[in-house]
């Protein structure tokens, strides 16, 4: 897949007998995934991922090296209650690794507008695991009903690399 995240257009003052008093940039983000994921046994699914990460930003003698990152997961299912006429359920349970890999460098000019000369940052990496339950009421359509569907999921994201600032886990639902 490929996402671009755009920061919008800011101007900026600029200095030199040639240039203009303001000039206007354009950041944005982007990254390029690649994922492959395969059952290896009856309700047990692994799956890898390669991404590319960088970020642009069109002011005079900014330039950034990209990020190589991977992930890693393995998701568990199964069918606690099945019954087949009336109702139809799965309880899933997952776990991933994300954002393991290099660092994102970004050069600023030597007179530096926002950001340090150089710097390199880790993105943030996670530890996430999930349970989720769905469920099917009337799963046949042989009767003329429409099938009720449903779900609920519930997620933990453990910050494995905080850079300094206070550790933020994140729950939800």
């Amino acid at each position: 897949h490929y996402n671009r995240f755009s920061l919008g257009t800011f101007t900026v003052p600029t200095s030199g007998p040639l240039s203009p008093a303001f000039r206007e940039y354009t950041p944005f983000e982007h990254d390029i995934a690649l994922g492959f994921g395969m059952q290896i046994a009856k309700g047990l699914n692994v799956g890898l991922e390669a991404k590319y990460y960088d970020y642009q930003n069109d002011l005079d003698g900014y330039s950034t090296t990209p990020a190589w990152l991977f992930d890693a997961g393995v998701i568990y299912s199964f069918e606690p209650f099945q019954q087949q006429d009336l109702w139809q359920d799965c309880v899933s349970l997952g776990l991933s690794i994300q954002n393991i890999g290099t660092k994102f460098k970004m050069q600023a000019p030597s007179s530096g507008y926002y950001y340090p000369t150089e710097s390199a940052e880790e993105l943030p990496q996670y530890l996430r695991f999930g349970l989720g339950y769905s469920f099917v009421l009337y799963p046949s359509q042989d009767d003329g009903l429409t099938p009720l569907r449903g779900a609920v999921t519930a997620e933990f994201r453990d910050w494995l690399n905080p850079n300094g600032s206070s550790k933020q886990n994140f729950w939800g639902c």
